[in-house]
């Protein structure tokens, strides 16, 4: 038994997915069979919650989901559901989720045989109640980051559907592939977002075509921003009075520091051709999936086409440093993807993710 989804031009866009060109992300292509059971692998090896994990699952170029993994051991995981839910596994194949109920309940039965339902209420409202169950044990998910075999298929719906203010779940389909984690989610309304870009551990998705891999680091994993305020120094002495005079504090903006790392690991000299005189970008991206602040920003390049060529082994490293403040100058607080890519117009897709943390505190 077979069925999918596929969109003009599949075969093109799997080959060298345009990630900032493309309208939109709408092929997708599924192989099912008809598998009663998983396995008895561990849950980690389905949803990995290693600290900064950053999965990205695009619509189009403006419609994104971005699920984070905030922490480890018991995992803060933002963007999976309408609310932060922490994450915990037993050695069964159980994930269990805690939300705003305040309860541990089990959200995710990766070794439970498919059709055998469950229920979780992540926030205790009677509208958020939902029964879950899996579809097929083994299907096959190509997506715009790479084709992931052996996925699991879970079904998410409401449980009070006879209440007419209780709206459709969300997500209500979400499909895991082994060592990878979530590769495709569709929405409550039916839009299938698909895995464009994935850092999980040490793996980095996509893997560029022509054996092109790349990475991206920063600096630190979390940043401090200090506030503009007015600062009044605490009294030693009562005598003679304190006359310690109150000052303006100047905010303290932090900077980030990225470096991105190109490898030719094929065994043939590669060509890029770029249409400027920029050779690569970082964007900073919220968890709302706006793009708050790039790289290039208020950076002036060259109008001149210019080529680079990679020989085998070759390694490029592009740093870039970013102020972490808006467009409009406004302080970062919270947590944002950083996502690197090269600006070439004829070579491979090269694109690596990483996940940083600012805080704003008050001066």
């Amino acid at each position: 038994m077979s069925f999918g989804y596929l969109g003009r031009g599949f075969r093109v866009f799997i080959k060298s997915f345009p990630f900032r060109t493309c309208p939109l992300l709408a092929a997708v292509f599924f192989l099912s069979s008809q598998v009663l059971d998983a396995g008895n692998g561990p849950a980690t090896q389905w949803f990995p919650l290693q600290k900064d994990n950053v999965w990205v699952l695009q619509l189009t170029n403006t419609d994104t989901r971005i699920i984070s993994c905030l922490q480890d051991s018991q995992s803060l995981v933002r963007g999976l559901f309408q609310e932060d839910v922490e994450l915990r596994v037993n050695s069964s194949g159980t994930m269990f989720g805690l939300g705003s109920s305040g309860h541990w309940q089990t959200l995710f039965r990766f070794t439970r045989r498919n059709g055998l339902k469950w229920r979780f209420n992540l926030s205790g409202a009677s509208c958020s109640a939902e029964q879950a169950h899996w579809i097929t044990g083994k299907e096959t998910v190509a997506t715009p980051a790479g084709t992931f075999p052996g996925c699991r298929h879970l079904q998410l719906a409401a449980l009070d559907m006879t209440n007419s203010t209780c709206g459709a779940v969300d997500p209500s389909e979400l499909w895991f592939a082994p060592n990878v984690g979530p590769v495709a989610l569709k929405s409550a309304n039916g839009d299938l977002y698909l895995l464009s870009s994935a850092k999980v551990g040490t793996l980095s998705l996509p893997t560029a075509t022509n054996g092109i891999v790349a990475a991206l680091a920063s600096d630190q994993g979390s940043y401090v921003n200090v506030a503009f305020g007015v600062v009044c120094p605490p009294c030693s002495t009562d005598s003679p009075p304190c006359e310690a005079p109150c000052r303006i504090a100047d905010p303290v903006t932090a900077t980030a520091h990225f470096a991105f790392e190109v490898i030719n690991q094929s065994a043939n000299a590669i060509a890029f051709m770029f249409p400027t005189t920029q050779r690569f970008d970082i964007d900073l991206i919220d968890q709302s999936n706006t793009v708050v602040k790039a790289w290039s920003d208020g950076r002036a390049f060259g109008n001149v086409a210019t080529w680079q060529t990679m020989q085998p082994d070759q390694t490029n490293t592009y740093s870039g440093d970013i102020s972490l403040a808006d467009r409009q100058g406004n302080q970062l607080n919270g947590v944002y993807v950083a996502q690197a890519f090269l600006t070439d117009s004829s070579g491979p897709t090269v694109q690596a993710t990483t996940l940083i943390s600012v805080t704003l505190i008050e001066p």
